[in-house]
């Protein structure tokens, strides 16, 4: 019986490498474009959308006047007729791992995760890039002058020769700003924290003064509020306990991670987090709202209960019309960028992230029109499409 219950379990491991294998032998050999560059026979592929959701008037990922317009211009280009599949944004590494294991995935995927691309390659599940980038190349010119070649060859084996993936390529390096309610402090009489004392004693002030600051709604007070994604929503406090003078090389080294949570100094920036949270200037229920679910933590700051938070760069002014600054500013309310902690050495020290490196755009090896997947992202690549997206 034991015997036939790992024979069972060994077939069941075995199954998906079959599959893959069988979208392999079946994948049929690309047809050559016309000399207009477009396909003589339409193609289909798939193309996967991070869905963010359909908060603050959002229209659905897949299913918008952009998309549409993508659809119409790429089929009028190339006759390839698109699909969008929209994927959860916030659990995307786990949306991709099923649809991966099903043999449902798009033809054109991409992920913050290399691991999972990993994954399914060593089962036979991605596509080889290599053979199509260096065969098609020439009809990939807006790709190429796109992501250069650092990021088309970024994850070439050494060794093998194989790429199981394109690096995505990030426009503007950027990373998180402290936002705090400038209203308040003029309330108060307080002047923009420049350290982190003075940051701190901020937060008192919001606190003891509730009642001034929010009236009737005094015990909704919330004077900082952070997510469970701590090591983003408090990355410009954690890294000014970053020693100044540290080479890049142990930067680099200890930086797999982008939370940077190996850093040196790191931890006291999560002391110093633990003992406002103990004081209560920071958010109570945080630990409650899962990765990723910032619609409960966005209505408390647009409700005005928030005096301060760390976030994306341009975080208060997104969504124009129902960001959170202009719904604020109906009641009279703002928030100001400030710069409040510095080093050790006094600087205001921002380390950006590489242009390099971002999401990874691979297609799995159900994938049957790699050059058709190809010439979208190529069509995506034309800095006339890219502008009007933008």
């Amino acid at each position: 019986m034991k015997r036939l219950l790992v024979i069972v379990a060994v077939l069941m491991l075995l199954l998906p490498l079959s599959l893959f294998a069988q979208a392999a032998k079946e994948a049929p050999t690309v047809a050559e474009l016309v000399p207009d560059g477009r396909f003589t026979t339409t193609r289909k592929i798939t193309v996967e959308v991070f869905d963010r959701g359909v908060d603050d008037g959002r229209t659905p990922a897949e299913d918008n006047v952009w998309t549409e317009w993508i659809k119409a211009e790429v089929l009028k280009a190339y006759n390839i007729d698109v699909t969008f599949v929209p994927v959860p944004r916030w659990t995307e590494t786990d949306a991709i791992n099923n649809l991966l294991a099903a043999g449902d995935a798009p033809d054109v995927c991409y992920t913050y995760s290399y691991p999972t691309v990993q994954q399914y390659a060593a089962m036979g599940g991605v596509t080889d890039l290599a053979p199509y980038v260096e065969q098609y190349k020439h009809l990939l010119p807006n790709l190429f002058d796109l992501l250069e070649d650092i990021n088309v060859y970024n994850n070439l084996d050494p060794k093998t020769g194989t790429l199981w993936a394109l690096e995505a390529r990030q426009f503007y390096p950027h990373r998180n700003s402290v936002f705090v309610r400038e209203d308040w402090l003029n309330k108060l009489g307080m002047a923009k924290p420049t350290n982190q004392a003075e940051f701190e004693a901020m937060l008192k002030a919001f606190k003891d003064n509730a009642q001034l600051l929010l009236g009737a709604d005094a015990s909704k007070m919330i004077p900082m509020s952070i997510s469970v994604d701590i090591g983003w929503m408090g990355d410009p406090l954690t890294t000014s306990f970053v020693p100044e003078g540290l080479s890049d090389e142990l930067l680099w080294a200890l930086g797999y991670d982008d939370r940077r949570i190996m850093w040196p100094g790191y931890k006291e920036g999560i002391r110093l987090l633990n003992k406002w949270y103990n004081l209560g200037y920071i958010w109570k229920d945080f630990p409650l709202y899962p990765f990723g679910d910032q619609t409960y933590h966005d209505n408390l700051v647009r409700s005005g209960f928030v005096g301060a938070f760390m976030h994306n760069w341009d975080y208060p002014y997104r969504a124009g019309g129902i960001d959170i600054q202009t719904t604020l500013a109906q009641t009279g309310g703002s928030f100001i960028a400030v710069d409040s902690f510095p080093n050790d050495a006094g600087l205001y020290r921002k380390y950006l992230p590489s242009t390099t490196g971002d999401r990874k755009i691979f297609f799995p090896n159900t994938n049957k029109e790699p050059l058709a997947s190809l010439l979208y992202l190529e069509w995506l690549s034309d800095i006339k499409n890219r502008k009007y997206l933008q």
